[in-house]
């Protein structure tokens, strides 16, 4: 074979030669996750995400009223926490293979901090956005 490189493989004490034609795939590409934006009428107040999954949290003023929209992607199970008028609020998710976007209700301004704790499980990518009206 005229052009191919010969190689000898030893393998757990076994010689093996031979001609080998050694042939290079190319490494399937994933879709991009899509990214959130706010809606029109809306500003970004907060944006946390982990292409991996485990835990981020962040914090913003709620000077008005806003909603928390996220995805997640993948076979395992994502966690939001954060602080509303009513008090503390936790939401999980089942993720699935096809990203799913999901939002809270619209929540009043109180002019105080809120904290938005999200988490996954390894290997699970997400975000959150917290989008409030301009």
């Amino acid at each position: 074979m005229a052009g191919v490189a010969l190689l000898a493989l030893e393998i757990a004490g076994c010689a093996l030669t031979g001609p080998y034609l050694i042939v290079s795939t190319p490494t399937p590409t994933l879709a991009p996750l899509p990214t959130l934006r706010p809606d029109g009428g809306y500003t970004t107040a907060l944006v946390l995400s982990n292409a991996n999954g485990g835990s981020r949290a962040g914090s913003f003023i709620a000077s008005k009223s806003y909603t928390i929209r996220f995805f997640c992607e993948g076979k395992g199970n994502f966690y939001l926490s954060y602080g509303t008028v009513n008090g503390p609020v936790r939401e999980e998710m089942r993720c699935t293979a096809t990203p799913q976007l999901n939002g809270t209700q619209l929540w009043p301004a109180t002019g105080g901090e809120v904290t938005v704790t999200a988490s996954a499980d390894l290997g699970i990518p997400w975000e959150v956005l917290v989008e409030m009206q301009s």
